[in-house]
């Protein structure tokens, strides 16, 4: 052995000793227990490399130094090496197997490496005595190799060697990016390890160190990127990478999203550090269940499952297992709590056949779980959603609209209608609500407001759509007032998404001056359903409203939202029945004796009653037994195109 052949074990211990320094600068991202144990992993190495140059060059020069002291060096090393080998796969293992279902086989490698450092403690020790791995000639100080000299190399190899053998075995429960990481470094060490065992004389232990702490630390560098800093699981980006990827290997697969509604109350009740412990707990629980490939967390109240492309009865088996996970009572510090949550089952590529219909499908059914109860199976806390072909003609049905109302919000192609408001005895009331309709060209027919309304409020339209309405109104308004006709009193319809702009008031006045007309003539119809939730922001609007004489209608009164002392100090001065409370009163006692009691009730705190879905001589004649309200429905008159309604009011 000659002095280069040391060349490069002290180019590892520089590029080493360069990798801990940066590693240790970026401590602050790289504080969990892995990343201090890889640093630890490092001190290790550093060591072992400096400790084999020393003991080379002992070899080399023949030193003449005390026995003792050269024995005890070059046993360091044989200690060292195998210690940094199997620091190595234990990393391996334990971040491997934080992703795997399998983890109870990280058990069976870290006994492995305990009972190889053990043995090979007990050679070193034995061969103070017996010489069996090396000795020092005492006189020449040469170094003689023993008949068991290999035996620690060898054990070196074999952890390496795992380390490869878990990577292959688990490659399927790892990103995609880890994947195609870790197909670098085998190539690399096999090569390394061929130059060493041909040029025995070479050093190129250290290098091989080397190259793997480089693949850890890059890996771990790209995992704080990629992984969920609380539960060591696959954050979005890797989920969606890992969707890719199947759809690329035209795999069948399933994916399960489980959002939990309730987290952020508890987050609210409890501490943070009890409110982890709930989180790694469900984790836990999920990375328990059989037949799952990955398991992801998505987002803060979300986790997603990545399963196998199972059979009907093995998938129906799954989801039932993930459902009474959650459907069962979790502890959090000293409380015993259940976990409101929302399950959507996805098959790809069934109904979803790449990455962005998997997303849309899974946004979209988010956004309506409630309006599928239908389709829904229900277990105590739990709702579990399951996205079929029905869905995904749900969601083109919605873009379809989508196009159409980008266009006409664009081009102003909406038309509007107005249905006039009757007092009971069919005479003309001189009010009636401006309604909005979109046309389908293609289909050559109207798209009902129930299906474009929602969407327009989903996708910020709303505003624009009310300004439509309210411009219209006003400028009907306007015409009858410059025709000397009594203007006619219109009521309009506002989202709950409008109040929450802050210019409301200041466009709406705006408007009114724009067409010069008084403030009287227009009503604002507010549905009674978001008013539980936005009380206070509407209620700030409506008193500035009020304040420049615009009024308001309660509109669905009845629809399954009512909250009475609420309403009465709220300034509306008319109140809609929701057609509903109508038909329900015709078959049902109770809804009846309701009405009768809190009809005259309104009327004598100042309200008028209109009671909307009047269609039949028996509605119309139920209705006039309350005595002066009034009537709005198909009975007197339908909603009619704008032309229609001018005439009527003689214009």
């Amino acid at each position: 052995m000659q002095l280069y052949h040391v060349f490069p074990e002290i180019i590892s211990l520089f590029l080493t000793i360069v990798l801990y320094i940066y590693h240790h600068s970026e401590r602050t991202l790289f504080n969990s227990k892995q990343e201090k144990f890889l640093q630890n992993t490092m001190i290790v190495s550093i060591s072992t490399v400096t400790i084999n140059i020393i003991s080379c060059l002992l070899i080399i020069n023949r030193t003449p130094v005390n026995t003792s002291i050269s024995k005890i060096i070059h046993s360091l090393w044989f200690l060292l090496s195998l210690l940094q080998g199997s620091m190595l796969l234990h990393y391996v293992v334990d971040f491997i197997y934080q992703h795997s279902p399998n983890k109870y086989l990280s058990f069976y490698y870290h006994n492995f490496i305990y009972l190889i450092n053990a043995l090979n403690f007990i050679l070193v020790l034995i061969n103070f005595k017996t010489g069996c791995i090396f000795s020092v000639d005492k006189t020449t100080f040469e170094y003689i190799r023993g008949p068991l000299n290999t035996i620690t190399p060898i054990m070196v190899l074999i952890c390496i060697v795992l380390s490869q053998v878990v990577l292959i075995i688990e490659r399927k429960y790892q990103s995609p990016e880890f994947s195609k990481l870790s197909g670098y470094c085998p190539p690399i060490i096999a090569l390394l390890l061929i130059i060493q065992i041909s040029f025995r004389n070479f050093q190129f232990s250290g290098l091989v160190g080397y190259v793997v702490l480089l693949f850890l630390v890059y890996n771990l560098a790209t995992n704080e990127l990629l992984t969920d800093s609380l539960t060591g699981l696959g954050n979005d980006a890797v989920f969606r990478n890992s969707v890719e990827y199947l759809f690329e290997k035209k795999i069948v697969f399933s994916i399960i999203k489980i959002k939990i509604r309730s987290l952020s109350d508890y987050k609210k009740a409890f501490d943070e550090n009890e409110t982890n412990s709930l989180i790694n707990d469900i984790a836990s629980r999920l990375t328990s269940v059989k037949y799952l490939l990955k398991i992801f967390r998505t987002s803060d109240d979300e986790f997603t499952i990545i399963a196998p492309g199972i059979d009907e009865v093995a998938c129906t088996k799954l989801t039932n297992e993930i459902v009474d996970i959650f459907s069962a009572e979790w502890i959090v510090g000293n409380s015993v709590i259940k976990l409101m949550t929302d399950i959507i089952l996805l098959s790809c590529p069934i109904v979803a056949d790449d990455l962005s219909s998997v997303i849309n499908i899974l946004e979209y059914t988010k956004r309506n779980i409630s309006y599928n109860t239908k389709t829904n199976a229900s277990t105590n806390n739990v709702l579990l959603t399951i996205c079929d072909i029905k869905t995904k003609s749900l969601i083109r049905r919605e873009n379809y609209i989508l196009n159409i109302l980008k266009s006409a919000c664009l081009n102003e192609e909406f038309e509007y209608y107005f249905q006039p408001i009757y007092k009971v005895s069919g005479e003309y009331s001189g009010t009636a609500e401006c309604l909005i309709r979109l046309y389908d060209k293609e289909h050559n027919t109207f798209i009902p407001p129930s299906e474009f309304i929602p969407i327009a409020e989903k996708y910020g339209l709303i505003g624009i759509i009310g300004e439509y309405v309210l411009n219209a109104s006003s400028k009907l308004i306007r015409k009858a007032i410059n025709s000397g006709i009594t203007p006619p009193i219109i009521s309009v319809n506002f989202s709950a998404r409008q109040f929450f702009d802050v210019n409301l008031v200041k466009d709406v006045i705006t408007t009114l001056n724009k067409y010069a007309i008084p403030p009287s003539c227009i009503k604002i119809e507010i549905t009674e359903s978001f008013l539980i939730t936005n009380y206070d922001t509407v209620r700030i609007a409506m008193d500035k409203l009020v304040e420049k004489g615009i009024g308001f209608y309660l509109d669905d009164f009845g629809s399954g939202f009512s909250n009475i002392p609420h309403y009465i100090n709220l300034p509306f001065e008319c109140i809609k029945y929701d057609h509903s409370l109508l038909y329900s009163a015709a078959t049902n006692i109770k809804t009846d004796n309701l009405l009768k009691a809190v009809t005259p009730s309104f009327n004598k705190l100042g309200y008028r009653i209109i009671f909307e879905g009047v269609e039949k001589e028996d509605n119309l004649s139920y209705v006039a037994s309350f005595g002066d309200v009034y009537v709005q429905g198909y009975y007197y008159s339908c909603a009619m195109p704008q032309e229609k309604f001018e005439a009527m009011l003689g214009l």
